[in-house]
């Protein structure tokens, strides 16, 4: 049986890319050393330079492959906007600067087109992703990644949880007027 929310990383990733892609992936423009697969049994079908260490640094919203390749493609992109516009870190240097939570959505959107491009017909797309409280206001991230994959003929088949036990809190945050969101999604969508 296939449960829906998960407390290990791992476990959530080979159950669903099992269940959904055969237990292969053919796609992830966010590899970079593919810590993210090193304790799963996925079988990492990439191609072209994909296969080699070091050359995993794609821009997932301009991929350099043909439009109706792929049939399973994995997503982890950055979740919140960066605290500062200087190259430093491993996302700055990945992804480049996100001012605010739109920035990032813009991405999501343009890599979302890419993906939609890239998908054969009943192509899988697995999209990780975390909704955020900035600024005292609710960012659902979730919602509007799915509103906007639908747009581009990404239909939702399966939406999944992973809880986190141990989240690092700011001693700064005095007062608290949302719940922290200490989970994120991992959607499933299917190319119409």
């Amino acid at each position: 049986m296939l449960k829906s929310v998960f407390e290990n990383q791992n476990e959530l990733l080979d159950a669903i890319v099992s269940f959904y892609s055969e237990g292969r992936i053919e796609l992830d423009p966010t590899y970079g050393n593919g810590c993210f697969y090193k304790k799963t049994d996925i079988q990492l079908d990439f191609y072209g330079d994909l296969k080699l260490p070091g050359k995993h640094h794609l821009d997932a919203t301009n991929l350099p492959f043909e439009s109706n390749t792929y049939s399973s493609i994995m997503f982890d992109p950055p979740f919140l906007p960066g605290a500062s516009p200087k190259k430093t870190g491993i996302i700055n240097n990945r992804f480049g600067w996100f001012r605010t939570i739109k920035d990032v959505w813009n991405m999501y959107e343009k890599a979302l087109q890419e993906f939609s491009r890239l998908l054969k017909k009943d192509g899988i797309l697995y999209f990780k992703c975390q909704d955020t409280c900035n600024c005292n206001k609710q960012w659902w991230s979730h919602v509007w990644i799915i509103n906007k994959a639908e747009e581009m003929n990404l239909s939702l088949e399966d939406l999944f949880i992973l809880t986190v036990k141990n989240r690092l809190i700011d001693k700064r945050w005095k007062t608290q007027r949302h719940a922290r969101k200490f989970h994120s999604y991992f959607l499933v969508f299917k190319k119409k």
